[in-house]
């Protein structure tokens, strides 16, 4: 069986600390022990150009569903403790995880979580 593929961007590539952001996240994650990888390009992730500036997006192949949920848990605990915004895409379906409260955020973790348990 084979896994689902997340790309995980940053929603403030405005911000002059986003590349630094990413590598924090890229670290962060790495604990999780998941095919993980920095992307940077002039190019985004969904093939529109990021008007002349690097873009930076991680990817993780091959996830189960506790994979995923594991992703998504410690972007969120990044988030909310760095006050960024993350989007979390997996088949086109995009989860944003913000600094909102924790009974909204959980609410539509689960949700998304569950959209995407069947496909892995």
């Amino acid at each position: 069986m084979s896994g689902v593929q997340a790309v995980l961007q940053l929603d403030d590539a405005h911000r002059t600390d986003s590349a630094a952001a990413t590598w924090d996240l890229h670290n962060e994650l790495r604990a999780l022990d998941l095919d993980l990888r920095l992307v940077e390009d002039t190019e985004a992730h969904d093939g529109s150009k990021a008007s002349g500036s690097l873009t930076r997006w991680l990817t993780v192949q091959n996830l189960t569903v506790d994979g995923l949920a594991a992703v998504v848990a410690t972007v969120l605990r990044w988030a909310i403790r760095t006050r960024r915004c993350v989007k979390v895409k997996v088949d086109g379906d995009v989860l944003v995880l913000t600094n909102i409260t924790a009974d909204e955020q959980t609410r539509i973790i689960e949700a998304f979580l569950a959209r995407h348990s069947a496909h892995v």
